[in-house]
Order: C-alpha cells, then structure tokens, then sequence
C-alpha cells in the first residue's frame, strides 16, 4: 500500500504534525516512523496515536488483532465510547510488548 499524509492530533483536534504513514490490513489504522530512532506508531486515522512499538512489524502485527475488535473507520469519539474497547485495546497492546499511549480506564488517547 502507498504511504498516506496524517496529521497527528491532540484530543480536542489539533493538528501538532504531519507525517507519513503507512496504512496497515486493518482498515482505519496506520503505522509511523517517530521521531525517536527505533520507534513506531500505531495510529487511528484521525490522527490519535494509540500505541508505540520498537518495529513497524510490531505495529502491524497488533493492527491486524485489532482489526478483528472493533470497525477502525468509525470515528475516535464513538470508538471511545465503546464499551471495554480501549481496555481489550490495552491488552493487546501489552502482550504484544508495546507502550500503550492512551488512557484504557478515561478512554482518551496520548497526543504524541
């Protein structure tokens, strides 16, 4: 797949950057380069990052499990208000040794 132009998001929906990023099998998450050498980003399409990861193939690995949770081309809000979402987000996250870069118990999401 082509790489995409994403523009990161804070919370409220202000843009803080752009980048290039790369859409994974799941439809509505992408990955990123940081700009932390060896560092990874699992983001929604809106912008909000959700995870971070050592390798690009770590973050589409966890997008591919994801993929099977939730339909990631709804917006964040209603993802958010889904129910035990973030939380089941939050464990695959871990098992698959990545840093989780939202809020699982306020459903809100790191800006960075």
């Amino acid at each position: 797949m082509e790489p995409i132009t994403l523009t990161l998001r804070t919370l409220d929906g202000d843009p803080i950057a752009t980048v290039q990023a790369q859409p994974t099998s799941t439809l509505g998450l992408v990955t990123y380069r940081t700009t932390d050498p060896g560092r990874w980003h699992l983001a929604h399409h809106s912008g909000l990052a959700i995870a971070e990861f050592t390798t690009d193939r770590m973050a589409m690995s966890t997008a591919s499990y994801l993929g099977a949770m939730a339909d990631w081309t709804l917006s964040a809000e209603e993802l958010r208000s889904t129910p035990n979402l973030m939380q089941k987000v939050a464990t695959v996250v871990f098992v698959a040794d990545g840093v989780l870069l939202l809020n699982p118990d306020d459903n809100t999401t790191a800006t960075n």
